[in-house]
This record gives C-alpha cells, sequence and structure tokens, in this order.
C-alpha cells in the first residue's frame, strides 16, 4: 500500500513544472469569476466537447459537429491555460480541465486531453506567464493547431483571437528573443 503512494508521490513531483514558471492573474476580460455573461451577438459559445465526435471510433479522433460547423466562425471557448514547464513562443494551449506538463521530461507522453486548443498571440515571438483559473477565449475557430521547432506539439483547433482578447493577451505578454 505505502509503495503505490510513493511512487505517486515521486511521480507529481517529478512532473511539476517547478516554481520558476511566472504565474500572474488572469486580466479581468478575460477571467471567468462569477458565471458566465451571454457571447455577444455573432459569437458561438462553443464547448471542448464539440470539438470531436463522440464515442471515440475505430479510426479515433475526428472532428465533431461542432468544430466542422463553427470553422472560420466568431466563437468563445471557456477552459483552462495549460501550465507548461517551458511556455511557448507565440501561442499557448487551453485545455477543459486544469493540467500541467514539463516537456523535459515527458515529451509528448504525458496527460493533456485530446481536445486541447492553441490559442494564437498576436507577437510570435512573445510568451504568456501562466494564468490560473477559468480563461474565455473569444476569437475565430481553426481547424488543427501547428507545431513548431521548439514546440512538437499540435492541438485538435486553434483560436486566432479577437480583438478584445488579442488587447487583454498582449498587455502581460513578454517578448522573448528569437
Amino acid at each position: 500500500m505505502v509503495l503505490p503512494m510513493l511512487f505517486a508521490a515521486a511521480a507529481a513531483l517529478a512532473h511539476a513544472p517547478g516554481d520558476d514558471v511566472e504565474t500572474r492573474e488572469a486580466p479581468a476580460a478575460l477571467a471567468v469569476r462569477r458565471g458566465l455573461p451571454p457571447p455577444p451577438a455573432g459569437v458561438v459559445e462553443l464547448r471542448f466537447r464539440d470539438l470531436v465526435k463522440l464515442p471515440v471510433g475505430p479510426r479515433g479522433l475526428e472532428p465533431g459537429d461542432g468544430l466542422r460547423a463553427n470553422l472560420g466562425k466568431r466563437v468563445r471557448l471557456v477552459g483552462f491555460m495549460v501550465r507548461q514547464a517551458q511556455p511557448q513562443r507565440g501561442r499557448f494551449l487551453l485545455s477543459p480541465v486544469p493540467v500541467e506538463i514539463g516537456d523535459a521530461d515527458e515529451g509528448l507522453a504525458d496527460d493533456v486531453p485530446a481536445t486541447l486548443v492553441e490559442i494564437e498571440l498576436a507577437d510570435p515571438a512573445s510568451v504568456l506567464p501562466y494564468l490560473p483559473g477559468l480563461l474565455r477565449i473569444g476569437g475565430t475557430l481553426e481547424a488543427g493547431g501547428h507545431a513548431t521547432d521548439d514546440n512538437p506539439r499540435t492541438a485538435f483547433a486553434r483560436i486566432r483571437p479577437d480583438p478584445e482578447t488579442a488587447r487583454a493577451l498582449a498587455r502581460i505578454a513578454t517578448p522573448r528573443a528569437r
């Protein structure tokens, strides 16, 4: 009984991204603190479960009706920023549940949900601090994310932020040298 608990504790420590990850409170324009107002006119409320066809069939994950029907449309998605040991330039990942990844020791073998959504930043060289709690992200929905040289991880879908979301993200982003 004690041995499995020790393994679990060791795994949790080994996979923690560390205290050196910069954390900030989410801007009011993005934070979900008490309820969620209805989306603005012309914006579709998207849910992570809408992104994939359920149940998963013999072909694996397939695009869901919500993803296919809303490609190129303005959407709002509520989720958690993925806490990464090494934040990525020009983007961050949004997840339906709070999750941490440590790319140095896990690579792509981690517990991140398949329905990740990539959120692009206006400046491809900037990096965001970790924003805990629920975030609401508005923008245009696209299929798939894109891998980069520093990060081979891709997402099931991508959102290009609308002007309000982009401004809120740009205010807290830190430019990084390429």
